[in-house]
C-alpha cells in the first residue's frame, strides 16, 4: 500500500463516522467536545502512526480547530497483525482490507464510546488514561462528578 492509498482509506473511513477534514486533521464536533485524529510518518519505516485526542471546549476558549498537542487527552491507534498489537501501520506488507478491519476496530472501541456517551466513558474503558490527562481536564472532570 503506498502513502495516497493509505491517507485516502483513512479519510473515507472517518467521514463515513462524521469527521470533517480541515487543517490537516479530522474533526468530530459536538456541543461539549471536539474529536481530533491526525497522522504521523514514522521516521524509521515506511509506517504511519494514527493520533486521536480529545478537546475539552468547556476548558479552553478561542479554539475552533485544535491539534492533538493542544488536547486534553490523547493516544494512538493500535494495529492488530499476526497476534501482535503495534502502535503504527506498516504500508509495506498491509492489505487495504487489513487497514479498513484495524481503523473500524479503533473507531468502534475508541471513538465512538466517547462521541456517543460522554468522555467519561474513555476514563471507564482505559482507567490508566488518566495519568495522561492533562491538569486541567482532571480538574474539570472533578467538577462534573
Amino acid at each position: 500500500m503506498n502513502n495516497k492509498e493509505f491517507k485516502k482509506t483513512i479519510q473515507i473511513e472517518l467521514e463515513n463516522n462524521g469527521f470533517n477534514y480541515m487543517n490537516k486533521c479530522f474533526y468530530y464536533f459536538r456541543d461539549d467536545l471536539i474529536v481530533v485524529v491526525d497522522t504521523q510518518k514514522s521516521n524509521f519505516d515506511n509506517s504511519f502512526y494514527i493520533n486521536y485526542a480529545f478537546f475539552v471546549k468547556d476548558i479552553h476558549s478561542g479554539v475552533d480547530y485544535p491539534k492533538t498537542s493542544e488536547c486534553d487527552i490523547r493516544g494512538r491507534f493500535v494495529c492488530k497483525r499476526a497476534g501482535a498489537v503495534i502502535d503504527r501501520f506498516p504500508l509495506n506488507d498491509m492489505s487495504l482490507e487489513e487497514l479498513q478491519n484495524n481503523l473500524a476496530d479503533n473507531i468502534d472501541s475508541i471513538l465512538k464510546p466517547v462521541i456517543s456517551d460522554r468522555l467519561t466513558k474513555y476514563f471507564d474503558i482505559y482507567p490508566m488514561a488518566i495519568h495522561t490527562a492533562t491538569k486541567a481536564l482532571k480538574q474539570y472532570l472533578e467538577t462534573i462528578k
